[in-house]
């Protein structure tokens, strides 16, 4: 990003500050050191919990990342698990009742969500369901009607999260159910599927603990890939919603050039995105005994 640190901070200030204060600013702030000895300082502060202070927000960087992180995830997480089981339920059957109705119309309504975009969406379901009918807040995670006593706050948490959890979920199922019914597609035509319908098991038996079994693999690696998808369009949906959540905090961070909000914020996404690909990796390896004994081949 442009600019420089020192001088934002000055602000009204910027233009009578002397060549001494601004050299010494910078010396406190290091930025007159090399670039490998700033990212080597700013990590063993991460090591120490020392994540620095933002003067733009008044507060310590961990406290707003874990505000901000708080909100994110009661959306993000309602969203990985219904539209895991969403495009799981709806793929395997569309998958198994290959050209049938109920595939067409599964398959078209996910292709035609698929190209509507994100803020689009959102946008569309505030104002009919916000707006015009007046069902769900327009904006925050929290009403100002709410009533107090956990039951009434937790009612009103899982209201006010259901339009930006809802957008979300839309926006993430599609890929998810086009990969479950392509593999059933691919999978409902191998020979222990015959054997198991000639055994006369049910179809639910046959789809969900047979099929699924087999074509699940690459559905858990694109899901631990789907994690930096959700926590990258929760940044537009929050923006659509006010939330103030972790996309709230980039925004704002980056409209505010916060640079040090924007380094916090961005370790901790990636963090999660290569931890959730990890966990990925070792569930589908240790479910499928072909991938850990190295003997898989496609085909």
């Amino acid at each position: 990003m442009p600019g420089n640190p020192a001088i934002l901070l000055m602000g009204e200030e910027r233009g009578r500050i002397s060549p001494e204060l601004l050299a010494g600013l910078q010396a406190k702030l290091q930025l007159d050191k090399p670039l490998y000895v700033q990212f080597s300082s700013y990590f063993l502060s991460i090591l120490k919990g020392d994540w620095g202070f933002s003067y733009i927000n008044n507060q310590y960087v961990s406290t707003l990342i874990l505000s901000g992180l708080k909100n994110t995830l009661s959306i993000a997480v309602p969203v990985i698990i219904l539209s895991s089981v969403i495009a799981i339920a709806l793929g395997s059957l569309a998958g198994y009742y290959e050209n049938s109705r109920f595939d067409g119309i599964c398959t078209s309504t996910m292709i035609a969500i698929n190209s509507v975009p994100t803020f689009l969406l959102g946008m569309l379901l505030l104002y009919i369901f916000g707006f015009k009918l007046g069902w769900f807040p327009l904006a925050g995670l929290k009403s100002t009607a709410a009533e107090s006593g956990l039951l009434n706050s937790v009612f009103d948490r899982m209201w006010s999260c259901f339009l930006p959890v809802a957008t979300l979920t839309l926006a993430s199922v599609t890929s998810k159910y086009l990969l479950i019914r392509n593999n059933t597609v691919v999978e409902k035509n191998s020979k222990y599927v015959v054997y198991a319908q000639a055994r006369g098991l049910s179809n639910g038996k046959i789809i969900f603990q047979h099929i699924f079994k087999n074509a699940c693999q690459p559905f858990i690696s694109i899901l631990g890939m789907n994690i930096g998808f959700i926590f990258s369009g929760s940044l537009v949906i929050e923006v659509v919603y006010s939330i103030r959540g972790m996309g709230m905090l980039i925004y704002n961070a980056a409209a505010n050039r916060d640079y040090v909000v924007l380094q916090g914020c961005f370790l901790i996404l990636a963090a999660l995105v290569i931890s959730s690909n990890l966990l990925a990796d070792i569930v589908v390896m240790a479910i499928d005994p072909r991938i850990r004994k190295g003997t898989y081949h496609e085909g």
